[in-house]
Formats: C-alpha cells, sequence, structure tokens
C-alpha cells in the first residue's frame, strides 16, 4: 500500500489489544510488518511510520500509549519500545512500585511532557488540534 493509493483500499485500522507486556510482542509483530513493508518499496525502515498507513490507531493501558506514540507522535516502532521501555520502568521501578497511583500518575504524566517536548509539541496542546496533518486518528 502506498500513500498515494490508499485512499481507494477503505480504511486501516491498527488496534493495540490488552496491554503490559502484550503490547511489547504486538510492537514487535508491528515491527516485522514495518520491515516487510521498507523491503516492497524499497525504503530504509528509519523512514517508514506507522502514522503514514493506518487511519486510525486505538488500544487499552500501553496499547493506548502505543497507538498514542505511533499515532499522534508520529514515532517509528524503534522509538516507540523504546519510549515504552523508559515508561514502564520510570512508572514501575522499585522505588515507585508500593507509591500510590498518585505517584505513579505524576510519573506517568512527567513521563509523557518528556515525550511531547521531545516531538517539540506545546504540553498544552489539545489532541483535536488542526495542527496535527497526520492521515492518523488516535
Amino acid at each position: 500500500m502506498s500513500l498515494k493509493d490508499s485512499s481507494d483500499e477503505g480504511i486501516c485500522i491498527l488496534s493495540f489489544d490488552s496491554g503490559g507486556p502484550g503490547t511489547y510482542s504486538q510492537l514487535l509483530i508491528l515491527k516485522n510488518y514495518m520491515d516487510q513493508m521498507a523491503i516492497f518499496q524499497d525504503m530504509k525502515n528509519e523512514d517508514l511510520y506507522p502514522a503514514d498507513y493506518f487511519d486510525l490507531m486505538g488500544g487499552v493501558g500501553f496499547g493506548g500509549l502505543a497507538a498514542f506514540m505511533l499515532g499522534y507522535l508520529r514515532m517509528s516502532v524503534d522509538e516507540a519500545i523504546d519510549a515504552l521501555f523508559v515508561i514502564a520502568f520510570t512508572i514501575f521501578d522499585e522505588s515507585t512500585q508500593k507509591g500510590t497511583p498518585e505517584v505513579n500518575m505524576r510519573n506517568l504524566k512527567s513521563v509523557i511532557e518528556t515525550l511531547l517536548r521531545a516531538k517539540q509539541i506545546a504540553l498544552e496542546t489539545r489532541m483535536q488540534d488542526k495542527g496535527n496533518q497526520s492521515r492518523c486518528k488516535v
């Protein structure tokens, strides 16, 4: 599928089922798919972003985070995998395992803000903002 003729092929949906460790395995499957796409289109893996090939992404828990990173932040699969590990180890490290939900939420918020800054997205940006020109909706 190429970007030019994708409108003739229907809607492409990427759904991350369950969460936690399952999200990692689903990202590995997606990575394999994108690797095959790179070979098929004679492109470098670094030049392929799932947001260019899927119209809609969604998930629950860590799957929702993966969809957000891939679709809204336009990360590559490798970037999303790396970021997911950072999120997991920040929220669930040994010092915070006994933390309250408030502490875990504060840690999650901090990591998400770091991701947004790295992508040069203002923290007050809403996901509905028209500035996001990606075909992918999250």
